[in-house]
């Protein structure tokens, strides 16, 4: 068993916040909002665009380190791994769009939670009629070569810092938000990159995410702790970074006598020794090439913890104006040559629009109230042993999770089980009030999900207890829990481009919706116990068939498949609810 690596840390739990606190303490123009974990530039830049951008920790300096003039306006972290909360997100959008009519670029990396969290939190600051646009960056080749694809497209790697360089350098010229979506969409597309890793990152309190033999390397990984594409014998300096340019090259369609820029991002503990040495062999490939190098950028730009290994983002100069706008005057800190700010006297922190659970019942409750349930205790009763399911497999979904994820679908499952579980022992008005009503429990459920876990499944629980909700508040007068199901699985579809076969927890939801499907209606869904019973097969066969499925989306399908032997994390979080409340209504036929 591998050993636990030691990390310089107060807990696994305060580590993110406690990280920010003191960047925000090495850099004094910038503000901390520590409950939503979003740094701002102070003071904000006028009467042109601002630019927020933002994901998971443990990719540092990304993204906070890229937050002062010239670059970010702000930055939303999640915690380690972990797209951040739409609401955190919502409200940094809000505090950039406060008097500011150039509008708010948001930058995203294409990872499909990033995608969710922050394309939900956009569209709901640009419904209260703020200017937002956005773009998704996507440049990892990895897929190149392969027979595999992936639904999600191309994964968002370092080549963001070359974005957001570009993007800020625009704004400073006073340059429309659309004008500057338009040509980082631009770069985006003219990019490409590729790494490696001599060995795994380790998340703090746990040991590393995956093993490899002392020689052996990793290709084609990603940022996020998962292996990578490729597993080969160690190579020499010169031999690795032909192949990953070689590849690289190939898919920009790179000829003679062109010029690129070229960013090598150490991806957490390779030496400065082994980094001027891939350095050197960077220059002699594209020497030999007859391409020129415009400018060569060599630092630790997103990292993925401790991770010993690197990648190489190399852009295609076909505009010779983003070399001037990479030469763009910047304080961020996380940018070479760049300086720091000055230190002024701190103001009380509160960020507006993040508003707690209680605002948003006391504004909603007339019409959320509306809708009366005579099964209270019953429901009460399958959301208990629902949550309590899901908490006793918290090591489980991490341990199947760790493979070709992150190794955090447990604790993630956990922290909405284990705000259930507080709400359903109060005893007080407000445990009374959030239980009264179906449309305020699943209310409420949402936003637990999108506050609470974060990630990909943050966003995707969010979107099924939302898209539940409003079927019932629309058809008040003629619902059932089963519809409801239904309703939420198809919200979740219109977002995710996931489907069944393609190894998520959409194979489990997907079953069930479909099982409740083929129940005759008659007027009047029954849920029998033969019903029920088949169900809950199903939906059992359904997680295991995950097993030896190929991944076609989230982050496995970019891991290579003979290193995935267990079944989805996600579908296994997913048949663990389903089947318990399940199991609490057959009791019921049973008593």
């Amino acid at each position: 068993m591998a050993s636990v690596t030691k990390y310089v840390m107060n807990s696994p739990t305060d580590i993110v916040t406690d990280m920010l606190q003191g960047f925000v303490v090495a850099n004094p123009s910038l503000r901390l909002y520590p409950d939503q974990k979003v740094v701002l530039s102070h003071p904000l830049p006028q009467s042109r665009v601002r630019i927020l951008s933002g994901g998971g920790s443990g990719h540092e300096p990304f993204a906070a380190g890229y937050v002062g003039d010239g670059m970010l306006s702000g930055a939303v972290a999640g915690n380690i791994f972990t797209s951040p909360p739409s609401a955190s997100i919502e409200a940094a959008l809000e505090a950039l769009s406060k008097d500011n009519s150039a509008g708010v670029l948001v930058v995203v990396a294409n990872y499909t939670g990033d995608v969710l969290n922050f394309g939900i939190a956009c569209e709901r600051v640009k419904a209260q009629g703020h200017k937002v646009e956005s773009v998704v960056v996507g440049e990892d080749i990895a897929l190149l070569d392969t027979d595999r694809t992936s639904i999600a497209g191309r994964r968002g790697m370092c080549g963001i810092v070359l974005v957001i360089k570009i993007a800020g350098a625009m704004a400073a010229e006073s340059i429309s938000v659309e004008n500057i979506a338009k040509e980082c969409k631009e770069v985006s597309s003219s990019m490409s990159t590729l790494g490696v890793c001599l060995s795994a990152c380790s998340m703090p309190g746990s040991g590393p995410m995956f093993t490899l033999e002392t020689d052996q390397m990793d290709l084609g990984l990603g940022i996020h702790g998962e292996a990578g594409i490729c597993r080969t014998k160690l190579e020499s300096a010169s031999a690795v970074v032909q192949t990953l340019l070689d590849k690289i090259s190939r898919s920009l369609d790179l000829k003679e006598n062109r010029s690129v820029v070229v960013l090598v991002n150490n991806l957490g503990t390779l030496t400065q020794l082994e980094m001027g040495v891939v350095q050197k062999e960077i220059a002699e490939y594209f020497d030999r090439q007859h391409i020129s190098i415009a400018r060569l950028y060599s630092s630790s730009f997103m990292t993925s913890l401790d991770m010993k290994g690197f990648q190489v983002c190399v852009l295609r100069l076909d505009n010779p104006k983003w070399v001037k706008w990479l030469d763009g005057d910047t304080v961020a800190s996380g940018w070479p040559r760049s300086t720091r700010g000055v230190k002024e006297e701190h103001e009380s922190l509160v960020l507006s629009g993040a508003k707690s659970f209680e605002q948003i019942y006391e504004e909603n409750k007339t019409e959320w109230n509306s809708i009366k349930t005579h099964q209270r205790d019953l429901v009460a009763q399958c959301l208990r042993v629902a949550a309590e399911c899901v908490s006793s497999q918290e090591d489980e979904l991490n341990r199947l999770d760790q493979t070709c994820g992150d190794g955090d679908c447990g604790s993630t499952l956990k922290r909405l089980a284990q705000v259930v579980l507080e709400l359903l022992s109060g005893s007080g008005p407000q445990s009374e009030a959030y239980t009264s009503s179906p449309v305020t429990i699943l209310k409420f459920l949402e936003y637990s999900a999108q506050t609470r876990m974060g990630g990909t499944s943050g966003a995707l629980y969010s979107l099924f207890f939302l898209a539940a909700a409003s079927h019932v508040q629309k058809n008040r007068k003629n619902w059932n829990w089963a519809e409801a199901f239904v309703t939420g699985v198809e919200g979740v579809l219109r977002f995710s481009a996931a489907r069944k076969g393609d190894r998520t927890m959409l194979d489990v939801l997907i079953e069930c919706k479909e099982n409740l499907e083929q129940i005759p209606k008659d007027g009047k869904l029954v849920l029998s116990k033969d019903a029920l019973t088949r169900i809950q097969t199903n939906v059992t066969r359904a997680c295991e068939d995950t097993r030896t499925m190929t991944p076609r989306a989230g982050r496995a399908s970019n891991v290579d498949a003979s290193l995935i032997h267990n079944v989805d994390a996600g579908a296994y979080g997913a048949q663990v609810w389903i089947t318990a409340i399940i199991d609490e209504l057959l009791k019921r036929f049973n008593s």
